[in-house]
């Protein structure tokens, strides 16, 4: 096709949309939130539901249950641990025995992941600068799940983000803040 005939049909094309209204152009804006059936349901990820799953397996496979303890009483010690700072990792084993005595604690498992994602990693121990957030992020998608209440859900997302962000998992991080933020409000 010669070129002038490719200017033609261009002013040809230019000319019917100049003869459209403009209101069919025009966006429309909703006036209300769209209906609660239409909101997103949650937070979900499939490669952090398998790394849950996987981290509880591995927790009740390779850890007794103290005897004779509740789990309340050892997570309220593993909190005490988690308070004072001086040893992270004691009051990592202490919420991991808290979740191998009860596993619907979502508070254990929440403590369980602020303690993990505040272990500093041991430089002799190349594979905790893995295993620390991916564990911590873990046991976090474990306490969303678990949670009966939205101001724990919520907790548990932001720490869920936090884990993430150190995996950089961008996109769930800033998903897992925006589904907190959705609860809280």
């Amino acid at each position: 096709m010669p070129p002038f005939h490719r200017q033609i049909s261009h002013l040809a094309l230019i000319a019917t949309f100049a003869a459209l209204p403009a209101a069919a152009f025009a966006q429309t804006r909703p006036t209300a939130a769209p209906p609660a059936a239409v909101q997103p349901a949650g937070f979900s990820h499939p490669t952090l539901a398998r790394d849950a799953q996987r981290y509880e397996g591995t927790l009740k496979a390779g850890l007794q249950a103290p005897p004779n303890r509740k789990s309340r009483d050892v997570r309220i010690a593993a909190e005490k641990a988690l308070a004072t700072g001086a040893d992270p990792r004691a009051a990592v084993r202490g919420f991991a025995d808290a979740v191998v005595l009860d596993a619907t604690d979502a508070d254990a498992w929440l403590g369980l992941a602020r303690a993990l994602l505040g272990v500093p990693a041991d430089p002799n121990n190349g594979t905790e600068r893995y295993e620390l957030p991916v564990n911590g992020s873990a046991a976090a998608y474990i306490a969303y799940e678990r949670a009966r209440t939205p101001a724990l859900k919520a907790q548990a997302l932001v720490v869920l983000s936090d884990g993430l962000r150190r995996r950089s998992y961008w996109r769930p991080a800033i998903g897992a803040l925006k589904a907190s933020l959705v609860l809280v409000s």
